[in-house]
């Protein structure tokens, strides 16, 4: 039986909202909603391997002296434990795109990934789903399953594994202006802000200009100006 979704948030809400077990607002109930929602793959897939392992097995353990609970543990649980593996690969999968429980739950400190997802797409925020799209491209071949299941919640007909791989823009990543620290005598005394491309007299200028630097030196003498280019300027003087 597969719980329908919307109903497991409202009883969640409706049973943990009120004294003496408060969970409403904090993870453990989103992650026990989520357990509950998807627990059902795993209880079906181990029932369906425990039915095809022979009664006699168990039989042949407890007829030599072993109690139920070791042949249990010993003799039928390795042997059904493909199953019960399989089973939570499956919950997990589709657990990961749960969206009708989460929402009902989530707060700002547990938001699920395809709440995120949902939310940017009903605020209109197109550029920061397709970050996100982004990355589902880039964990495809990891975990095809649950990206493939993202990309189509991101409103994609197409299936992700036919999309190109995300090629790399130098121009998208190069910096206009620089923040460069500004230092007396090995001391911060501020940053300052100047042209990516600016040579090492250009940032001296800046640095003594900088009125911190200013009040810092009034009254020494500049005795050296060591520039790290794209980095730091640092003023010796006393």
């Amino acid at each position: 039986m597969i719980f329908i979704p919307n109903f497991i948030g409202i009883a969640m809400i409706s049973a943990f909202n009120r004294e003496p077990l408060v969970l409403t607002g904090g993870m453990f109930i989103m992650v026990v909603a989520l357990v509950v929602r998807r627990l059902p793959y795993t209880i079906r897939s181990s029932v369906a391997i425990l039915q095809q392992i022979p009664l006699y097995v168990e039989e042949a353990a407890l007829s030599l002296g072993s109690s139920k609970p070791k042949a249990f543990f010993t003799v039928t649980l390795p042997m059904m434990s493909s199953g019960v593996l399989s089973g939570a690969i499956l919950s997990w999968v589709t657990l990961i795109s749960e969206l009708s429980t989460a929402i009902l739950l989530y707060t700002g400190k547990t938001q699920t990934l395809t709440v995120a997802i949902y939310t940017q797409i009903v605020r209109g925020n197109y550029g920061i789903a397709s970050a996100m799209a982004t990355v589902l491209t880039l964990l495809a071949p990891i975990t095809p399953h649950v990206c493939e299941e993202l990309w189509e919640r991101l409103g994609h007909v197409d299936t992700l594994s036919g999309e190109a791989w995300p090629r790399w823009e130098a121009a998208a990543t190069a910096q206009d202006m620089l923040t460069v620290a500004l230092q007396v005598n090995g001391k911060l005394r501020g940053t300052v802000q100047v042209p990516a491309e600016a040579d090492k007299v250009a940032l001296e200028q800046a640095a003594l200009a900088d009125p911190n630097v200013q009040r810092h030196t009034a009254g020494l003498t500049v005795r050296k100006v060591v520039v790290v280019p794209g980095k730091l300027v640092n003023i010796v003087a006393n």
